[in-house]
């Protein structure tokens, strides 16, 4: 789908230049939301893709974040020697990082399910919440992924795709700071934590949270230079939101204009083209 007259890559950028604006790192989404609904029938539904990709990328990476508590968990069981994850602290924040992906499983799950969404229970529920049916919608176009479960692995590859992309971004900027000891598993279980506390939206892009959050979780790992890793993180992605979003942002009723009039060139008029004078 093409948005403001451009691709959707351009929508992406617009909101990762409102995220920087905004408090919070995915307050842009609420904008991305906002204008691939606008002017379109099933307002609710289009605004719910939107959620539901953010969702969807959180989940591959608290995913990835289970499976290297389990790693490591299994690794230290299997040779019986004590390591990070006799730590208190390490054990916590797994267990936070396994119980997130629990109740994002579990409710994932029902909100998908046939089942679930025609029960005479849940008909009953829907009727009496209000504004029931702007929810009933919103409900049924998460059911809807639940329908297709092809395309939404499919997305979901392409998260964790995206993901590694990220993860490899950020490791480079570990080890301009030094922070080279950290194995995979830890950097697997670290980030993701790091990411969501940023995500709280209490200043614009995240920017101060991210650093306490980083800072506290790498503290956990030995290392004292998480706070500079979130600052140089947020440093480049202000850049690059600033520079390409912001640039995008202002320019997006000049592109969109010049793709309505190429449209129009191309309209057919009795069997031909024709162009405007």
């Amino acid at each position: 789908m093409l948005i403001w007259g451009c691709g959707s890559l351009s929508s992406l950028l617009i909101s990762d230049f409102f995220s920087a604006a905004l408090p919070g790192a995915v307050s842009g989404d609420i904008v991305r939301a906002y204008h691939v609904a606008r002017g379109r029938h099933q307002k609710a539904a289009l605004a719910t893709s939107v959620v539901f990709d953010r969702a969807l990328g959180l989940y591959t990476l608290i995913l990835a974040g289970t499976v290297a508590v389990f790693i490591g968990v299994a690794g230290e069981l299997f040779t019986g020697e004590a390591g990070a994850w006799s730590n208190f602290y390490m054990q916590t924040m797994g267990l936070f990082v396994v119980a997130l992906f629990g109740l994002l499983t579990v409710f994932g799950g029902l909100f998908m399910s046939s089942r679930v969404r025609r029960s005479a229970l849940m008909e009953r529920l829907l009727a009496k919440l209000p504004f029931h049916k702007t929810v009933t919608e919103i409900y049924d176009a998460v059911y809807s992924f639940g329908r297709k479960p092809a395309l939404t692995l499919k997305a979901a590859a392409l998260s964790a795709e995206a993901q590694i992309s990220f993860y490899l971004g950020l490791w480079c900027f570990a080890v301009l700071l030094d922070i080279e000891e950290l194995s995979g598993l830890d950097y697997i279980i670290a980030l993701p934590v790091s990411l969501v506390i940023n995500a709280i939206p209490i200043a614009p892009g995240g920017l101060g949270i991210g650093e306490a959050g980083f800072s506290a979780v790498f503290s956990i790992f030995g290392f004292s230079e998480g706070a500079e890793l979130g600052m140089l993180f947020h440093t480049v992605f202000l850049v690059l939101a600033v520079g390409l979003g912001g640039l995008m942002y202002l320019f997006m009723d000049v592109l969109g204009e010049n793709r309505e009039k190429a449209k129009v060139q191309q309209s057919p008029k009795s069997g031909h083209q024709f162009k405007l004078e």
